[in-house]
């Protein structure tokens, strides 16, 4: 979020991610750089950044594009609650306002008194929670419908334990298949690679890419001592 007001020139909004607490007032972070934000996540990436219609240009002058680190709506749902958290903790809490044009025109001698709308309590900066505003609820109901489609991967290692048995498991059934299934997973638990990429290996490849290495593999008297495989990483 720092990087992305910097680049916009939302210096305002940066106030409160510092953790510096002398600071006297600390805005609320602008519920359009907030929803800007959001959507440079979860866009398409490489596509052009727009929000409420518009084209987001850096500081500049270069139109932004979206990252799209977010492949699962729960990324935005936490991002969002850990935003509600800081204003919480920053002391801005209750609906969020944008500054008023006529309070902040008052002389500053007469500033503190507020404008005819807001007497005795002048709306100089930002205040409240912009997660909790209507533009960041629809934007959030958005994204969430254009995420809805993403299915997770697996994340969790497996287990010693838990090796064993499998091992256990397809060995017993002595036959080809089994054996080639746990020759798999035991290549991808020592390369430490994900299931799709275990598949994505090749007996041979022209290009030496994500492949058997024959040529450093050992075999003595039939048996296989060890095998090679070149990795490309992404």
């Amino acid at each position: 979020m720092k990087w992305y007001c910097s680049m916009i020139g939302d210096y305002e909004s940066l106030l409160i991610l510092e953790d510096d607490e002398i600071l006297p007032i600390r805005p609320s972070i602008s519920e359009k750089s907030l929803e800007g934000f959001c959507l440079y996540k979860s866009g398409l990436k490489g596509s052009p950044l727009t929000v409420r219609v518009q084209p987001v240009k850096s500081v500049t002058g270069k139109d932004m594009v979206c990252d799209g680190g977010w492949k699962n709506g729960k990324n935005m749902s936490a991002y969002l609650s850990a935003m509600s958290t800081l204003h919480t903790a920053k002391g801005n809490r209750g609906p969020y306002t944008e500054p008023c044009p006529r309070c902040f025109e008052m002389p500053i001698q007469e500033r503190h008194r507020g404008c005819e709308h807001h007497p005795g309590n002048p709306h100089v900066f930002r205040t409240g929670n912009p997660r909790m505003s209507e533009t960041m609820l629809n934007t959030y109901q958005n994204v969430q419908a254009d995420l809805v489609g993403h299915v997770v991967n697996g994340d969790t290692p497996l287990t010693p334990w838990e090796l064993l048995q499998i091992r256990e498991h397809l060995l017993v059934q002595n036959c080809v298949h089994s054996l080639q299934i746990w020759t798999m997973i035991i290549i991808g638990t020592a390369l430490f690679l994900r299931s799709d990429e275990i598949l994505d290996l090749k007996f041979n490849d022209k290009n030496g890419k994500n492949c058997i290495r024959w040529d450093l593999c050992q075999v003595r008297d039939g048996h296989v001592v060890s095998l090679a495989f070149s990795i490309q990483g992404t």
